[in-house]
């Protein structure tokens, strides 16, 4: 049995002192490794390009993702009893072309969180076309078929609502077009009245001067003057409705891809990812403005804040690796709830991040921390997570 004090770096280093120490050849050519019940929290440094067989079953094992890359001969993985709660380890299993059985549950070790998350049997099925054993009980071509279709059904019926916003987005504007091009060229059309009255007013008075007549009347330069500014006029607001045509084609286009990004992830998490839009808003809005401080935002010359719309993420990864935190936390009340407000330059970015994976790696490349709150609440943008998030 290999020791655990030894492992938790992930590397092999020595056996019971019954047993011969192995050299650096003997490890590379280990086919069957046993590392159940060592208490391990990284399978990081594995280098053993003939091993076969892996039981790492019975550890603290969150992720291991990437742990396998240097185990191409890899056919049965047992993960069983270890804190695993997301479909991004079968992503990167899936990688593993020689995986022929893969244990998530077992009867001698327990299961994985990821074991609870809607459709797992037919998500790690599919995703895993070539696997023969999954969590002890083998798997015949008849269940990988059903598993096949029933992902092919996901995917047609998120294709449809994908291209049913893109039709709905291509509609908005094409309507936004033509409502701008009236609007341009009637403003075309004034301005073009406007330049030819005081194209004629110049060539009048430049006759005059030229055949000594009267000075013109006050009457007349006040009308030159009307002129003149009806002609600035109609060049500000013909500027101004070009650049109105351009900001809405950016935030239709924008809103759009936000939407396509969050049911594509809703397609990869397997439905455990899934978006909701809040009808009542009057809790989070009373919410928002209570922890509101105007203060905090003066360098973004903020006084102020609406709520426009509140969007629910219920994400069923992140609420169990939340509920572990909270299980080994002794003051669960504080991490109850939290604000988080995203750079409004990076807004987009920052919530398609934070919906995917939780805040724990967007703060890790930030300096800033969160303001403690009541509340897991991205107003900027009017999307609100509450505990549904459960931060990572």
């Amino acid at each position: 049995m290999v020791r655990h004090d030894e492992l938790m770096s992930g590397q092999i280093l020595q056996q019971e002192k019954t047993q011969s120490d192995l050299s650096a050849r003997d490890c590379h050519l280990m086919d069957v490794l046993w590392l159940a019940g060592n208490q391990l929290r990284s399978l990081e440094g594995l280098d053993l390009p003939n091993l076969t067989e892996l039981n790492a079953a019975s550890n603290e094992l969150s992720s291991v993702v990437g742990a396998f890359d240097e185990l191409p001969q890899l056919k049965t993985l047992n993960l069983a009893g270890n804190r695993l709660c997301s479909f991004k380890e079968v992503l990167d299993l899936a990688r593993r072309n020689s995986l022929t059985a893969l244990s998530f549950a077992d009867p001698d070790f327990g299961e994985n969180p990821i074991c609870t998350l809607c459709n797992y049997q037919t998500y790690i099925l599919y995703h895993l076309p070539k696997l023969q054993v999954h969590d002890q009980m083998y798997v015949d071509a008849e269940a990988h078929q059903v598993a096949q279709a029933a992902y092919a059904k996901k995917r047609l019926y998120y294709n449809m609502r994908i291209k049913t916003l893109q039709r709905q987005s291509g509609d908005c504007l094409r309507a936004a077009n033509i409502i701008n091009e009236a609007r341009r060229n009637t403003l075309g059309q004034d301005l073009a009245n406007a330049a030819g009255l005081l194209r004629r007013a110049a060539a009048f008075q430049q006759s005059r001067k030229q055949n000594g007549g009267d000075e013109a009347d006050t009457s007349e330069y006040q009308d030159l003057d009307a002129a003149e500014r009806k002609l600035k006029l109609c060049e500000v607001e013909l500027a101004d409705a070009e650049l109105a045509f351009q900001r809405l084609q950016q935030s239709v286009r924008q809103s759009l891809d936000a939407q396509i990004r969050c049911l594509l992830l809703e397609l990869r998490s397997g439905g455990n990812v899934r978006f909701e839009k809040v009808e009542d808003t009057s809790q989070i809005r009373d919410l928002v403005m209570s922890r509101f401080r105007p203060q905090d935002f003066s360098v973004f010359n903020f006084s102020k804040i609406k709520v426009v719309q509140v969007t629910r993420l219920h994400h069923r990864s992140l609420h169990l690796h939340f509920e572990q935190l909270m299980e080994r936390s002794e003051t669960p009340e504080a991490f109850e709830y939290l604000f988080y407000v995203p750079e409004p330059r990076h807004a987009l970015e920052e919530l398609q991040e934070v919906a995917e994976g939780g805040l724990a790696k967007l703060f890790e490349k930030q300096t800033k921390t969160p303001r403690a709150s009541s509340q897991e609440e991205l107003d900027d943008i009017g999307i609100e997570l509450q505990e549904d998030l459960c931060l990572s």
